[in-house]
């Protein structure tokens, strides 16, 4: 309590929470403004104080000492007086202890919730309640359950649900042989179907939930140790398909309803699976979803341990069940663009704004130490696609300089010719030279991973052969003028980085030698055998000419061109 007279003065009290009494300081802009004057020592509202208390509260006798307790005193506008008080701090009644809960929830007093599909392409699958029992994904239903209106009009549904191949599959590598094909087709083991009834008589109330939003990856370690087929692929396309199905209004901030993801499921990987020699598979995942719970395959062994007799179960709240090789029996994939986004974008284009992978970019961004002012690029642009945010958040459009970054991968497999590269690099170097551009010519491996990011996010025109390097594309920061050029073996030619370009907003052209190409015009794909040759040519003076053709026909629109 305070030792004072009650309602002497309209007061702020500061005071350092501990087991003693304090000093602090009641502050008002007038004292007698109440009719209360300050206090003297001999008021009876010191007489439990302590000589060396009020020593220094009282040092010329039964003056008030103006700075009593200098460490708490706050200077207010035309403050009057410093009313030094002794406050006994009581602890505060002890709160309710919470209700108990039970560790392990048994859904039993609750019904038994049906499985629903909340949003369905080849190989993505977004699912509301998926229970699994010694390793077996199950799908609950029940005739009562309400129509599924994804349902209508999709050839092979039946009661509300996708095919069971077109979600999943047995999880082996793939391969183009017929006996691949038939040893990745689902069964019963993988996916089965059953009646809330069924579930109930299986499992009892022996089901553990397991809430929040799953990423549960259904592939093998084919393609996993690889900066673009698992950030530039399966990320991508996961967080394409929950951010398109869920959140429509991402803004070119980075704001997003949703939230992140609570864990993600590697159901066949190893710990050392989702890795890769470039260490930015775990600096996505980890930078861009900083609370996430990652299980590999030995914690799915362990779940699967628990559940191993059949009487018991897990069940997921939320999952998006991604697959490769379901994705790729459709002709989108497996006969088109082999990129496993893309079913995922054909299924969420309308819904999909276009910074949805602005979360994403700028909190992976944020952990590689890039500046704020580099990551507004997108917004303070004179070229960006959406002029008028910047105004509307305060912040100032100018002229970037344009940035050129060649991924030079010279001394490895799949490179230019010793002479193409040395003529490339000129002709880049004298046209940046002469517009009064950057121009920067890297081997990534020369750099740390914040380096390279940081690199990215400034770069308006990123060059290079087909290949790994070419995955910072998307760190780019999109606006009308960023472009990727990408230099293919002759007469081969791969979706990979040109389908990711478009995705998040950049311009691709594709260089065969002395030809060139952008979307949509793009040959099928071919993978010849001089694919991965250490001879590439190219003829230096058509990408110099493209990527100045390209710039100045941005800037001639924009807004003071002349």
């Amino acid at each position: 309590m305070i030792f004072a007279s009650v309602g002497a003065i309209a007061a702020l009290i500061l005071f350092s929470i501990s087991g003693r009494g304090v000093h602090t300081s009641i502050l008002t802009n007038n004292p007698h403004i109440f009719g209360v004057s300050p206090p003297k020592k001999d008021d009876g509202l010191y007489e439990d104080w302590s000589s060396e208390e009020l020593a220094n509260a009282f040092p010329g006798g039964d003056e008030v000492r103006q700075d009593a307790a200098p460490a708490f005193n706050i200077n207010l506008d035309d403050a009057a007086a410093s009313i030094p008080v002794k406050v006994v701090v009581e602890p505060a009644p002890a709160a309710p202890p919470p209700p108990k809960l039970p560790i392990g929830y048994s859904l039993a007093k609750n019904g038994w919730p049906s499985t629903r599909v909340l949003n369905h392409a080849a190989g993505w699958t977004m699912f509301e309640n998926v229970y699994m029992s010694n390793g077996t994904l199950f799908i609950v239903s029940s005739p009562d359950d309400p129509p599924n209106p994804l349902a209508d009009g999709k050839e092979g549904w039946e009661n509300g649900f996708p095919p069971r191949r077109m979600m999943t599959s047995t999880g082996l590598p793939g391969y183009a042989t017929e006996e691949s094909v038939r040893e990745r087709e689902p069964t019963d083991r993988e996916m089965s179907f059953i009646s809330r009834e069924e579930a109930e008589r299986r499992w009892g109330d022996q089901v553990w939930e397991v809430e929040g939003n799953t990423w549960m990856f259904n592939d093998p370690n084919q393609f996993t140790r690889h900066f673009y087929h698992f950030v530039a692929e399966s990320f991508f396309g996961f967080w394409m398909f929950y951010a398109g199905t869920l959140d429509p209004s991402i803004t070119m901030l980075g704001e997003a309803t949703i939230p992140a993801p609570a864990r993600t499921i590697f159901v066949r990987l190893d710990p050392s699976d989702i890795r890769d020699s470039s260490k930015f598979n775990t600096f996505y995942l980890k930078s861009a979803f900083p609370f996430i719970t990652v299980e590999t395959a030995p914690d799915w062994a362990d779940r699967i341990f628990m559940t191993r007799f059949g009487d018991k179960a897990w069940r997921f709240s939320n999952v998006i069940l991604g697959d490769r090789s379901a994705s790729f029996r459709t002709d989108l994939v497996g006969a088109r663009v082999q990129r496993i986004a893309a079913a995922a974008y054909e299924a969420v284009e309308s819904n999909l704004s276009r910074w949805w992978w602005e979360p994403i970019r700028r909190s992976v961004l944020r952990a590689a130490g890039v500046s704020e002012d580099i990551i507004n690029m997108a917004v303070t642009s004179t070229a960006s696609f959406e002029p008028q945010v910047a105004s509307e958040r305060g912040m100032t459009q100018k002229e970037w300089p344009i940035v050129i970054t060649y991924i030079n991968r010279q001394g490895g497999k799949r490179c230019l010719t010793d002479e193409a590269h040395e003529s490339l690099v000129a002709e880049l170097d004298t046209l940046a030279r002469r517009r009064g551009w950057e121009f920067h010519d890297i081997k990534a491996q020369e750099f740390s991973q914040e380096e390279q990011l940081a690199i990215a996010a400034k770069t308006t025109i990123m060059v290079g052969v087909h290949g790994n390097g070419l995955s910072h594309l998307i760190s780019m920061a999109p606006t009308r003028l960023s472009t990727v050029i990408e230099i293919f073996s002759p007469p081969g030619f791969m979706h990979d980085y040109g389908w990711t370009a478009q995705a998040v907003g950049h311009r691709h052209y594709g260089v065969w030698n002395d030809t060139i190409r952008k979307y949509p015009d793009m040959p099928r794909v071919d993978i010849p055998e001089n694919y991965q040759s250490s001879s590439i040519p190219v003829y230096a003076p058509l990408v110099a000419q493209t990527i100045e053709d390209r710039v100045d026909s941005v800037l001639r629109t924009l807004p003071g061109s002349s």
